[in-house]
């Protein structure tokens, strides 16, 4: 029984790697065709301002999604919820 499990476990990480693996490379291929796209259709200025907006934007979301901002930063001290003065 535990042969079984063990074998059972096995094919699944095999499997879990190879859609891992399937996945990385499609998104690889979609980035770079997006890249190439990018670069004949806006100019290679374009594409670097948009992909640093793009960045940006990313990690704003990131920050305001799971609170990772400090309370000293511009953007904390624009979050953060003032707390009413003590008596």
């Amino acid at each position: 029984m535990v042969v079984v499990r063990r074998d059972w476990a096995a094919a699944r990480e095999e499997r879990s790697v190879i859609i891992g693996m399937v996945t990385a490379g499609t998104v690889a291929v979609v980035l770079l065709l997006v890249v190439g796209y990018s670069l004949v259709k806006l100019g290679w200025w374009q594409t670097i301002a948009f992909t640093a907006v793009l960045l940006a934007c990313s990690h704003l979301l990131r920050v305001l999604l799971k609170g990772e901002w400090s309370d000293t930063s511009w953007f904390g001290q624009f979050i953060s919820v003032k707390k009413p003065p003590k008596d």
